[in-house]
């Protein structure tokens, strides 16, 4: 049985984790499964928006147990992990399609940082981030922009409740547990109302400055930002937003 899951409907893909029985701990075969998922939503033009999320009653419960084996045992199990990571597009921080995570229970150790990559965040009210990594003499760094004192507090193995993320501004919606999945859809069905490639290349901009190694002039990303404004005027998409506005209609965008 696969350990994860790709389904596509209309350009909307939803990316499955789909070991429940062990809370979708990270094993290779689960890395590996959730590599092929990312790239085959990346090199898929007619998928415009990709949502993470999970069977049963926890998002991920972090590394599986046959790591630590491993590496008690002498293989270097966190250079096979790096590795995987290296090669998946969404975690590696590649990917500049647009993504959403939808997370159900517990999220520990990497799992937080899978949640942090995606552009996009829903999470249940029973959902709680933990890193858990102190605890076994180790850490990890998060590629987000959180405030630091709720980094250093993670990074020292407290537990976020979902209602705190949400405060701090690490989620944007905060949800009933019965509710995930609708909100969830919604929020995909709201994006892809929008002209796929303005809310591709606009997230994408957000993520480069967000992970940028230094301060970028203000005056470089306005002038950036209106190069690109212009490019997209020329596209069918715009002139197509443009008369549903004035038809009072809904707009029927196809990514040119």
């Amino acid at each position: 049985m696969k350990t994860v899951r790709y389904e596509k409907s209309g350009h909307l893909v939803v990316i499955t984790l789909s070991r429940p029985e062990k809370l979708n701990a990270l094993n290779e075969e689960l890395m590996a499964g959730l590599r092929e998922a990312w790239v085959r939503y990346r090199d898929d033009d007619d998928a415009w928006l990709a949502i993470l999320t999970a069977e049963g009653r926890a998002f991920c419960a972090g590394a599986d147990k046959s790591w630590f084996a491993a590496a008690s045992g002498g293989r270097d199990a966190l250079g096979a992990v790096q590795r995987l990571i290296r090669e998946d597009p969404y975690w590696s921080g590649a990917l500049d399609k647009p993504t959403m995570v939808s997370v159900n229970g517990l999220a520990v150790g990497a799992a937080v940082d899978l949640v942090l990559r995606a552009d996009f965040r829903v999470a249940a009210q029973s959902a709680v981030f933990r890193q858990a990594e102190v605890e076994r003499g180790n850490f990890m760094l998060f590629h987000d922009n959180l405030p630091s004192a709720i980094a250093a507090e993670m990074m020292a193995g407290f537990p976020i409740t979902a209602q705190r993320a949400y405060e701090v501004g690490m989620i944007n919606r905060l949800v009933p547990d019965a509710a995930l999945r609708e909100v969830t859809q919604a929020m995909a069905d709201e994006l892809l109302s929008r002209p796929p490639l303005v809310l591709h290349e606009a997230l994408k901009l957000l993520r480069d400055l967000k992970y940028a190694g230094t301060m970028v002039p203000r005056s470089l990303v306005d002038r950036y930002a209106t190069e690109v404004s212009r490019g997209f005027v020329q596209t069918e998409d715009w002139k197509e937003a443009t008369a549903a506005l004035l038809e009072k209609r809904a707009p029927v965008f196809r990514r040119r």
